[in-house]
């Protein structure tokens, strides 16, 4: 029988998970350095308790929030709560050259996060989120002597959601053991015009628009074990591991050129190449997490992460970029009085 109540927290679920897609569709970043790869990655800053302790999160287990970075600490859910997440985040951006600056701001709203109990053993999560961003606008001038000056215009929007389901499970004394099943969606979009305003009879404007579209499942695994010292403190170790993942991806593709000036009018005149649906995938490599979290329960905490990702395997429809393996060290903390 239909229950009412059920009915409306049903409705309200949809609304915000309805809302967050449509968030996430926008353009929430400004920045010249998610031109490269897939964007600028997302990772750890979803949740305003982790982000205030320095991004840690590899270790950490709490009944009072989700931690979606290691899908082992969901076993420490409290076997009564029911637990929601949802955040907006705000990215203000200034950038600068020898000759001008520019500031932006956007916001969106950053996550949906649901966290709560199958049984006593097995605690369960979903949600979604941004796992990349993709946002710029850069104009590049250059001039040469044959030529005069030539403007180049990039450009770019969108970036890859996730939304996800996970479990976690209490295997053994202190030892705890996670999953999450990822399905990964989304758009990026980039599109390079060049301009040469001193010469426009002799060379003719051109646009290259490349729009990608990714949809693909995918898992990460995690794991912690907590240690109970004979004074009370508790050690806390976190490990998290995502293989590579060869993300399923269509690319359309076009190539014009025209007439006209940036900002002003622009007139098509021919259709270079076009290729309306092109299959492929975006190889994103190994990701590899460690924590370690030393903590008197409701008192304080304090610990380190250490994160590595293998970027120079990036493959995107076959050809790579110029990326390098990134590393990442987190240290932070809390106190409560």
């Amino acid at each position: 029988m239909f229950n009412i109540k059920t009915g409306r927290r049903t409705l309200l679920f949809l609304g915000f998970f309805i809302l967050t897609i449509t968030s996430m569709a926008q353009v929430r970043i400004s920045s010249p350095y998610s031109r490269y790869g897939i964007g600028l990655l997302r990772r750890g800053d979803y949740n305003i308790t982790f982000s205030s302790m320095g991004g840690i999160s590899n270790a950490i287990r709490t009944p009072y929030n989700v931690n979606f970075a290691n899908p082992a600490s969901y076993s420490a859910i409290d076997s009564t709560s029911f637990l929601f997440d949802a955040g907006i985040t705000t990215d203000i951006t200034t950038m600068k050259s020898s000759t001008a600056s520019q500031q932006a701001m956007y916001g969106s709203l950053a996550h949906l996060i649901f966290g709560f109990p199958l049984t006593s053993w097995w605690k369960s999560s979903l949600g979604v989120l941004p796992y990349s961003d993709v946002g710029y606008n850069i104009l590049q001038e250059q001039t040469s002597d044959n030529i005069g000056r030539t403007q180049t215009l990039y450009e770019g929007s969108g970036g890859i959601n996730q939304a996800f389901w996970g479990s976690g499970f209490n295997v053994a004394k202190g030892l705890s053991l996670g999953v999450n099943f990822i399905y990964y969606f989304g758009t990026m979009n980039r599109l390079r015009k060049v301009y040469f305003p001193d010469s426009s009879a002799t060379y003719i404007n051109s646009n290259l628009e490349n729009r990608i579209k990714v949809s693909d499942l995918a898992f990460d695994l995690g794991a912690q074990y907590a240690y109970t010292m004979k004074s009370g403190l508790v050690l806390n170790a976190g490990l998290t591991f995502a293989f590579d993942n060869k993300m399923n991806a269509r690319r359309e593709y076009i190539a014009n050129t025209f007439q006209g000036s940036i900002g002003g009018n622009e007139n098509f005149l021919d259709t270079v190449a076009y290729s309306p649906e092109e299959k492929g995938y975006i190889l994103v490599p190994a990701h590899m997490g460690l924590g370690l979290v030393l903590e008197d329960p409701g008192h304080w905490l304090i610990g380190a992460d250490y994160d590595f990702q293998n970027w120079q395997k990036f493959e995107m429809f076959g050809y790579q970029d110029s990326l390098m393996n990134s590393f990442e060290v987190r240290v932070g903390g809390q106190y409560r009085p």
